[in-house]
């Protein structure tokens, strides 16, 4: 610990009681962890770590609500259990800090194999998802008494490594990670590069838990309420799947027109049904299903119906439409010999033109619910990569893949495929 010191003493004032102490957190102006003790004088340090390492040592004072290190002066307020320094005159330059002392461990980062501080209630529990980066399933575990158990899954191969909870971060054997509240979750952050992060949701995923229907429904999160929709490439069907609050699942496919339906329940961060389970995370705005079986095999499904048990028709008002939906798009019948350009607005005005043998055709009409909605016909809509299919409705054999942007067909003037 830097002896305190207040130069210029006479300038100091007396602390707020809440801001007596030491607190710590990372500072990005000074890019590192940083330790700030303030005694009820107003006398002050700030002890700057990097790597582990002690690299800097500031006497400091308070000043009127301020702190004031090597001349910068930093805003005092209270912040949770610690404090916020805010610089003066630079309101996006702020660090917040928690209650207690940066102890130095052996590995990994702070931390170290000490006893765990202290956990906040909102870290205490299990939670789960997915890290994008290193593609794979994550479960972090933490005890009120501070313990904690972080798995993840790669490829269906699981890792499990046992650490602690002290002062704000996670520490194991090879890494510790700074922690952080994100409304009902948190945020794990690999303390050797802040670039790496994590949410995780509340809730087991369930990666590594085994097959089997029924039994009572657990606390949906409220990301997988609702219906969401999509395609599964490996098996060519349409997937429509609806979750209710009270954890009642329904999962609807077609292949080749033909519909099957299974009715099952949330379970632990899982989708059980009567022959398969799938694990469920968080995509974006929509949801992933992964075969709990094979985790090869997955779906990405966006929220909303994909209208696929519907019935064709026109008019009625348009419904949001997703944002992979809107723009231009272009491709070519071969069931029809024809070009085909659909544009659709984030409104829910859709233009489809198609060209017979330079011969334009124009049909306007509305995005509904999953499907686009002409006066002679209606078609289900789907995402395709960064492009999208169009499927008669009456038909579902007949389908057309478009492409993004604009194709310049040219002209302008009656309906799709007649």
């Amino acid at each position: 610990m830097v002896a305190l010191a207040a130069p210029g003493i006479s300038v100091a004032s007396p602390a707020p009681s809440w801001a007596v102490g030491t607190f710590h957190g990372y500072s990005r102006e000074l890019s590192g962890d940083i330790e700030v003790t303030v005694s009820a004088s107003g006398a002050s340090s700030r002890v700057l770590y990097r790597g582990g390492r002690r690299v800097e040592a500031t006497p400091g004072y308070h000043q009127d609500g301020k702190l004031v290190f090597a001349g910068a002066r930093y805003k005092l307020e209270r912040w949770n259990d610690g404090i916020r320094l805010t610089r003066e005159g630079e309101s996006s330059n702020y660090v917040n800090c928690s209650r207690g002392s940066i102890d130095q461990g052996t590995s990994g980062g702070f931390g170290g194999s000490g006893g765990s501080s202290t956990v906040p209630s909102w870290a205490v529990g299990t939670f789960s998802g997915y890290n994008d980066r290193y593609d794979q399933d994550v479960e972090l575990s933490i005890d009120r008494n501070g313990s904690a158990t972080l798995r993840t899954w790669t490829d269906g191969k699981q890792q499990t490594s046992r650490g602690n909870y002290r002062n704000s971060r996670l520490s194991f054997d090879k890494a510790s990670y700074y922690l952080s509240q994100r409304g009902s979750g948190i945020r794990i952050t690999l303390a050797s590069n802040r670039n790496e992060s994590v949410d995780l949701n509340r809730g087991s995923g369930g990666f590594g838990g085994s097959g089997g229907s029924g039994g009572s429904s657990s606390s949906v999160p409220s990301w997988a309420v609702g219906t969401f929709s999509g395609y599964n490439g490996r098996y060519d069907q349409d997937v429509e799947l609806t979750i209710s609050r009270g954890g009642s699942a329904t999962l609807r496919t077609w292949t080749d027109g033909r519909e099957q339906r299974s009715n099952g329940s949330y379970q632990n961060g899982r989708l059980v049904f009567d022959r398969d389970s799938y694990y469920l995370s968080q995509r974006g705005s929509g949801i992933r299903i992964t075969l709990q079986s094979n985790r090869n095999e997955s779906v990405d499904l966006n929220r909303g119906s994909g209208g696929f048990g519907g019935s064709g028709g026109s008019g009625g008002s348009s419904s949001s439409v997703p944002s992979w939906a809107a723009g231009t798009f272009t491709g070519y019948s071969q069931r029809h010999g024809q070009d085909v350009e659909v544009t659709i607005t984030r409104g829910g005005a859709v233009t489809l033109r198609t060209w017979t043998d330079g011969r334009e055709q124009k049909s306007s009409g509305s995005y509904q619910n999953g499907r686009l909605v002409f006066d002679k016909a209606s078609y289900y809509l789907n995402q395709r990569g960064n492009g999208i299919r169009i499927t008669l409705a009456s038909d579902r054999s007949d389908y057309v893949d478009l492409n993004r942007n604009g194709g310049g067909f040219g002209g302008s003037g009656g309906t799709f495929w007649p």
